[in-house]
């Protein structure tokens, strides 16, 4: 079912399944920041990024080992990565320029 989802969300937007894990990684940065800290751009954010792309890599990792009794490790890897990326390469980005504010 979880893949059959995911193969609908593909065909609906027509974006590829990389896109599709950057945005999932860009809307559960930007509401965490909304909802839990107000606006505000923490590391912590980057948590619920982190534990929703394990989370859909589990299931990937689980579904491929029972249809092709098989992981690809590689490929969860690929995608954690498109997933988290741009969320913790903003908070680098809002920590140093709040750092370099400090210092000036």
């Amino acid at each position: 079912m979880y893949q059959d989802l995911k193969l609908r969300i593909i065909e609906i937007t027509g974006l590829s399944r990389d896109a599709i894990h950057i945005y999932i990684g860009l809307l559960v940065f930007f509401s965490f920041v909304a909802v839990f800290r107000k606006g505000k751009i923490e590391p912590i954010a980057v948590v619920p990024v982190l534990f929703v792309a394990a989370s859909m890599e589990i299931i990937d990792l689980y579904d491929n080992y029972l249809t092709m009794e098989s992981m690809y490790w590689a490929n969860s890897v690929h995608d954690l990565i498109n997933t988290a990326f741009w969320p913790t390469i903003i908070v680098l980005l809002v920590k140093y320029k709040r750092a370099f504010r400090q210092e000036a």
